[in-house]
Parts: structure tokens; sequence; C-alpha cells
């Protein structure tokens, strides 16, 4: 994966992390708990995508 393709990858997350948290006011607390769950793997995703130690790991497998 190039960097390009890294790049693209945070920014669908991100896209994907701030949709989960837009008005969480009237949604149930199961609603909101996976709203939340949701925009943490988001961010986790993120966090992964950013890691270059990571990245040159998977690319040595």
């Amino acid at each position: 994966m190039d960097d390009n393709q890294r790049i693209e990858l945070i920014l669908v997350q991100a896209k994907i992390a701030k949709s989960a948290l837009r008005d969480l006011t009237n949604l149930t607390p199961e609603q909101t708990a996976q709203h939340l769950n949701q925009a943490t793997l988001a961010v986790e995703a993120i966090t992964l995508l950013a890691d270059t130690e990571f990245h040159v790991k998977e690319d040595a497998a």
C-alpha cells in the first residue's frame, strides 16, 4: 500500500468517525453505544494506518 492509498483510507475512516458521532441526541442508549463503538473502531484504524512502524513490519511479512 502506498502513501496515497493510506491517506485515502485515513480520510474514509475519519468520515466514518465523524458520521458516527453526528447528533447522538435522539438515539436510544443502544444506538448511541453502537455509534460510539463505530467511531472508536474508525479512530483505531486511523491510528494503525498512520503508524509507520506498523506498515514497515507488515511490508516485511
